[in-house]
């Protein structure tokens, strides 16, 4: 991830470089400004090469910033950071450029050197800085994204039912089907029954969404217990399950339990 920042960051560089180039060209002969036709690519180029160089100190400051230092230390090491990104970027930047002009038959004048390093470090502060925060927004696009895991399964409901034993905790896969008796419902589990008081309804709200399907208007099947539905001699439907008890299904709720049992 940081050598596609550094790159991204070195041909931004790059391509204002070149277009600083051509402008600078445009704009000294605009104002009849005589230089030779290679010297505003030298300058561009040299500068582009001398922030190169210097690009350790930026990327120093970039991991300094993504640190855990106290604030004002990190405040502190940026600017010594940025400090010496611009004396590396002006060193090599005027030593490309005196060689340059040395090779062509040439002298390189940087002019007055106030003025020269108060221009150069304006415009190295603003690039500093951009390059900063493009490094900043590349680690942020480029980071991993936390893969998100599914929900946590809702619970199995679960009663407490009243036995000669005591009270007894039936949890919704061990339940075969309910029957409504009166006030109460019947939690038939594992050949035995379990009345507890609360409404069939009550029931059919609190089961739907574990498996269970109402087959009758007194009774909710566990589909996972299912054996096979079958027509009663007195031509009624009924429930099979895997122990062999029956459960009540109506003509009325046969279309939903055949549904329910469907695969997939």
């Amino acid at each position: 991830m940081r050598a596609l920042q550094i790159a991204v960051v070195v041909s931004a560089a790059l391509v204002v470089a070149l277009v600083n180039a051509a402008s600078t060209g445009v704009d000294m002969a605009r104002h009849h400004v005589r230089v030779a036709p290679f010297e505003p690519l030298v300058w561009e180029l040299t500068s582009w090469l001398g922030l190169v160089v210097a690009l350790p100190g930026l990327i120093a400051a970039d991991s300094v910033i993504s640190s855990q230092r106290p604030l004002g230390l990190r405040i502190g090491m940026v600017v010594a950071l940025a400090a010496i990104f611009f004396g590396v970027h002006l060193a090599t930047m005027i030593g490309l450029r005196e060689v340059i002009y040395w090779l062509a038959g040439s002298r390189y004048d940087f002019g007055p050197w106030g003025i020269g390093i108060v221009y150069e470090g304006r415009k190295d502060a603003l690039t500093f800085v951009i390059a900063l925060g493009g490094l900043w927004l590349g680690r942020a696009a480029l980071a991993p994204r936390p893969v998100e895991s599914d929900p946590p399964a809702a619970a199995e409901p679960a009663f407490i039912a009243e036995c000669r034993r005591g009270r007894i905790v039936l949890r919704a896969p061990d339940i075969d089907w309910v029957e409504a008796q009166g006030n109460y419902v019947a939690l038939h589990a594992g050949g035995e029954s379990y009345l507890i008081r609360q409404p069939l309804k009550a029931m059919d709200a609190k089961l739907r969404g574990a498996a269970f399907v109402r087959t009758h208007r007194r009774a909710l099947v566990n589909t996972r217990r299912v054996r096979a539905i079958h027509r009663s001699e007195a031509g009624g439907l009924k429930v099979e399950l895997g122990n062999q008890e029956f459960a009540p299904l109506s003509d009325r709720h046969r279309a939903a339990v055949v549904k329910a049992l469907a695969p997939g």
